[in-house]
């Protein structure tokens, strides 16, 4: 008698779109804030989905001597909450933090972003 082949296996010929989430997604950020002189500073980097964290990013930031160590905490928090809220109708597109490294005498200004920092999230074109 002829072979009969069990419907299962014309089943698994159908690519999943299942897979597509798994694939990791790269957003590219900026932070942006102000260095022990003053000067306004543009920190670009990048979050790839499924490999980063909000706390491995401020870390490293940190390591590298671009941000404050007491600034670790706001900057992982906010990014954490930017990218939870990039994901929903409308997406988030920037977030303007206090930070903890600011003097006290300091006067001041989420405008200027004196004692406040700011991540945005940059379309790529």
């Amino acid at each position: 008698p002829p072979a009969v082949t069990p419907p299962a296996v014309t089943q698994q010929a159908v690519p999943q779109p299942a897979a597509t989430p798994s694939e990791p997604v790269v957003i590219n950020l900026v932070l942006r804030l102000r260095n022990s002189r003053k000067e306004l500073n543009d920190i670009r980097f990048e979050f790839i989905t499924g490999k980063d964290t909000a706390e491995g990013i401020a870390g490293e930031l940190v390591g590298a001597g671009l941000v404050d160590p007491q600034d670790s905490v706001p900057i992982s928090t906010n990014l954490a909450k930017l990218l939870v809220s990039h994901g929903l109708n409308p997406p988030s597109k920037a977030v303007t933090f206090h930070l903890n490294s600011t003097g006290p005498n300091e006067q001041f200004d989420d405008k200027t972003l004196i004692g406040f920092a700011q991540i945005s999230i940059v379309d790529q074109s």
